[in-house]
């Protein structure tokens, strides 16, 4: 084992995949911001690591929760199963973003739908004010409860997805429009 320099690229939550021996090495030969080298990019942080490469799989190693330096969370596991786990990790953090993107639509459209009804609810004050009850402003309101349950409901189903194709497929505005 031996002591390497391990970049970690904190946008993209991974190692480089490269070590180095030196500081210097690592930010001559990490890309920049604007794609070119000589300086790493802002988003890259090098680390210390005693590093093995035939009982360490380097994109195992991620930050610990400190920020301070990096773990390798499989250790003790052999190098395939270290693969294995790594290509899980970077599925499940590839289907958590995209249902967070699933999500955020959802609460927008619903968001759009509720403020679309705002002319209804002044048609059902002055409806009801000449009825002398409340019905007409109880339908609206119900009108944006549903939508409020819908998009709960379509936000609850996204979540519960664990594909990545099947979170892609999901279309927000035919489940809520339904």
């Amino acid at each position: 084992m031996a002591i390497k320099k391990i970049a970690y690229d904190t946008k993209h939550l991974a190692v480089c995949g490269i070590t180095f021996d030196s500081e210097a090495a690592a930010l001559k030969h990490l890309p920049d911001g604007d794609g070119g080298t000589d300086t790493a990019g802002d988003h890259y942080k090098i680390f210390d690591v005693d590093y093995d490469p035939s009982t360490d799989y380097i994109s195992s190693y991620e930050l610990n929760a400190a920020g301070t330096a990096l773990v390798n969370p499989f250790a003790g596991k052999t190098i395939a199963e270290q693969t294995t786990l790594v290509e899980q990790r970077y599925e499940s953090r590839k289907i958590n973003s995209k249902k967070g993107i699933k999500k955020h639509q959802i609460k927008i459209l619903a968001k759009d739908a509720i403020e679309a009804l705002a002319w209804k609810i002044n048609r059902a004050k002055d409806i009801d004010a000449v009825n002398g009850n409340t019905n007409a402003l109880r339908a609206v309101y119900q009108e944006r409860e549903d939508i409020r349950v819908k998009s709960n409901a379509a936000e609850a189903e996204v979540a519960a997805m664990t594909s990545y194709n099947d979170v892609c497929n999901y279309d927000p505005k035919a489940y809520l429009s339904a």
